[in-house]
């Protein structure tokens, strides 16, 4: 049961629907949505043991050569809001598909793009009240309160914004922090003493086509191990088709480093139907790559797999 009344509720979402998102204190936004959910139902589920991740990065200046540069930026270095962070709160962003994290990075014409594939190690919990199927499993179904709560939060995690509009991401911000942390720890959910989750929300650039995932950074590398990078170089863009080429691709990484291999049709192969694609060396799992010279049409079901 929540702590707020229904009528509170209702006061609480028309002033905060009614704020100027310049102005609007961050801590105070942070109060108000951790008020709003104490005492509701979240629904944290795990992923699955062969979730891949997703995620792209543009070369801004000089190629990458770390996988460090290809997770998320220093704290120092987040100096605005993000759909799920604030500034010095960096986040690990990815999706489900390599289209999908293509366009979210929103790639041009021209530009040299890192797409890196990701592996969990193991399940990992992530809160799901995105997913309609997720919450129609709660005992009783929604409460009245919880089906506002749940809209309102909808309404804003789909909401486009521009990239030069960072204070309008205040919203969702403060909203990840209230869904994703103090949660008490559960060995059988795998929430640990860092109380963490991560978020699982829909994506605005491939809305029923793809989602995002963002989690903590110290979930990657303790929890996510990188599998695969392809740098490609953005041919053409229209609408949510996007082509592009390869110009090199690592699927090795030696302390931390990038092992480029020097060959543009060294891609992940196209997984067989009911696969997961990934081969077990008896030390870690390895992705399977192409044979052969790829086509533009197998690059072309690749990122749209």
């Amino acid at each position: 049961m929540s702590t707020l009344s229904r009528l509170e509720l209702r006061q609480h979402i028309l002033r905060l629907n009614r704020l100027d998102p310049v102005r609007a204190d961050y801590a105070h936004l942070k109060r108000t949505y951790a008020s709003i959910v104490d005492g509701i139902r979240l629904v944290v589920g795990k992923t699955l043991s062969t979730e891949t991740l997703f995620r792209a990065r543009v070369e801004r200046t000089q190629p990458f050569t770390h996988v460090h540069e290809l997770e998320s930026p220093p704290a120092e270095r987040v100096t605005g809001y993000q759909r799920c962070n604030g500034p010095g709160e960096p986040m690990f962003y990815a999706s489900s598909k390599r289209m999908t994290a293509l366009h979210e990075v929103r790639s041009q014409i021209g530009d040299i793009v890192y797409l890196s594939q990701w592996m969990v190690k193991e399940p990992i919990p992530v809160n799901r009240i995105f997913e309609a199927d997720q919450l129609s499993d709660l005992p009783g179904g929604l409460t009245d309160y919880e089906e506002s709560v749940f809209s309102h939060f909808d309404t804003l995690f789909t909401r486009r914004i521009h990239d030069t509009f960072s204070d309008d991401y205040k919203f969702t911000s403060a909203i990840t922090d209230a869904i994703t942390k103090n949660f008490t720890p559960h060995p059988s959910e795998d929430i640990r003493e860092d109380r963490t989750v991560g978020i699982r929300y829909p994506s605005v650039v491939d809305i029923g086509g793809g989602y995002n995932t963002a989690l903590d950074p110290a979930f990657i590398g303790a929890r996510v191990n990188i599998l695969h990078v392809m740098k490609l170089r953005v041919d053409a863009v229209a609408g949510n088709e996007m082509s592009c080429h390869v110009l090199d691709n690592a699927h090795t990484f030696t302390d931390g480093r990038i092992n480029w291999t020097s060959d543009p049709t060294a891609i992940p192969a196209i997984r067989p139907p009911n696969a997961v694609g990934f081969m077990f060396d008896g030390q870690k799992w390895n992705l399977q790559l192409h044979v052969g010279e790829p086509s533009a049409e197998d690059l072309r079901r690749l990122l749209s797999e």
